[in-house]
């Protein structure tokens, strides 16, 4: 892992591995012998800039958690226990182009368009996840992500393909399944600003609330959800085998403590036990 080693009077080239025998010439401390420690403490104080591909791998992760704000990405590194300081992350946020574009980390809430709720199953949010780079068996790229916005409660239905007839297979299920429910928010892809979604909307007594365009930290509670299921996803190598996985993803999350103490499926009122399968028509 090559990175560059930095003191007050210039920079050297140097790796990991070598910083515990390079002489920094000028300064204060003398880093010859160092062990792994003592490196480790000085790459995290800024003593050695990330390579190209480390500088790769941070913004890879930035990605896939759905582009956080520095803060809080620089809070998930650290429960990770992914080393990074925090210069390198605001700088990483800073070349973001989609965070620059959108304005995600800068933006905040969007005024008008954020309603608080407490209440389970009250307010449900969806996004679509992929298109997935392999198909599953059944030729399933496509993922349809609900959350319940109150609890972090989520449902995941696979697809062949981005359109209305999947939102509306998902949204009965969801109706079949949990019960009706009050306010549904997505953004505005045609798969969901369409009549026949409305029509279903109107038929069920659903609100149907759009995030702002470009604004998808509007929709985060859906944003995030997807952000760490692809994480999961990635850790297990899923490949071909991603829709039964991400039903199984999804089931982990669903049964994992909150910061308030109880999981998702406690504050929806429902068994916490791990044999119980969430919606999902993969193979």
């Amino acid at each position: 892992m090559e990175k560059r080693g930095r003191n007050k009077r210039g920079q050297i080239h140097l790796s990991h591995q070598k910083a515990h025998t390079a002489d920094l010439a000028g300064a204060k401390a003398d880093f010859n012998q160092l062990g792994n420690r003592e490196v480790d403490e000085l790459v995290l104080m800024g003593g050695i800039v990330l390579s190209k591909q480390e500088r790769d791998k941070l913004r890879a992760l930035h990605e896939d958690w759905g582009h956080l704000g520095s803060r809080i990405f620089m809070k998930r590194l650290q429960t990770e226990d992914i080393l990074y300081t925090r210069e390198e992350v605001l700088d990483m946020c800073a070349q973001c182009a989609t965070c620059q574009e959108q304005k995600v980390s800068n933006l905040g809430r969007v005024k008008g368009q954020h309603i608080k709720c407490n209440t389970p199953w009250k307010q449900l949010a969806l996004d679509t996840m992929g298109p997935m780079k392999v198909a599953t068996s059944l030729g399933h790229r496509y993922a349809i992500v609900a959350v319940c916005m109150a609890t972090g409660y989520s449902i995941v239905l696979t697809s062949k393909s981005s359109n209305a007839l999947p939102v509306l297979q998902m949204l009965n299920l969801l109706t079949l399944a949990l019960g009706p429910f009050p306010l549904l928010r997505t953004d505005n892809g045609t798969q969901y600003k369409n009549k026949r979604v409305e029509d279903w909307c109107v038929d069920h007594g659903v609100s149907h609330i759009f995030s702002p365009p470009y604004t998808p930290q509007a929709n985060g509670c859906a944003e995030r959800t997807i952000g760490k299921l692809k994480t999961t996803l990635g850790l297990w190598k899923a490949g071909k085998d991603w829709g039964p996985k991400l039903v199984q993803a999804c089931v982990e999350l669903n049964l994992t403590p909150t910061n308030t103490g109880p999981s998702p499926r406690e504050l929806m009122g429902l068994p916490n036990i791990s044999t119980m399968v969430e919606i999902g028509d993969t193979e």
